[in-house]
């Protein structure tokens, strides 16, 4: 099984690791931890680095219990949500666990949003942190 954790912000992180551990311990799964950047022009390389840095120290807290677990930074000039709609198809992801804000996790996505179009696209199950 192959759970896709996409990471925005390192508060959703936070939320969201404890959720990621339980299930991937709970199926044996395999994680696929996914960050995006927007290219508009050429993405600045602490940016980047930063992303990277993040992204490892996620890989480091699962692979400490044993989860494996690649990082994988999509970096487009395309809508968000479309690149991570075409890595869900193309990866075979079994579930994604994305985190949203507070004040959004009981309403509806808002139109457009990374959550709007992953639910809309998902052949899996979607939760929200």
């Amino acid at each position: 099984m192959r759970i896709m954790m996409y990471y925005d912000s390192v508060d959703h992180a936070r939320e969201i690791i404890p959720v990621v551990k339980k299930h991937a311990q709970s199926f044996h799964a395999m994680i696929d931890i996914v960050a995006f950047i927007h290219a508009t022009g050429k993405p600045q390389l602490s940016e980047i680095k930063k992303k990277e840095d993040d992204l490892q120290y996620i890989k480091d807290v699962l692979e400490k219990d044993h989860i494996p677990c690649v990082t994988h930074i999509l970096i487009s000039n395309h809508d968000e949500g479309v690149d991570v709609g075409k890595f869900i198809r193309e990866n075979d992801i079994d579930e994604i666990i994305l985190g949203t804000d507070k004040r959004t996790a009981l309403e509806e996505p808002t139109p457009g949003s990374v959550e709007d179009q992953v639910i809309s696209n998902a052949h899996c199950p979607v939760i929200i942190i």
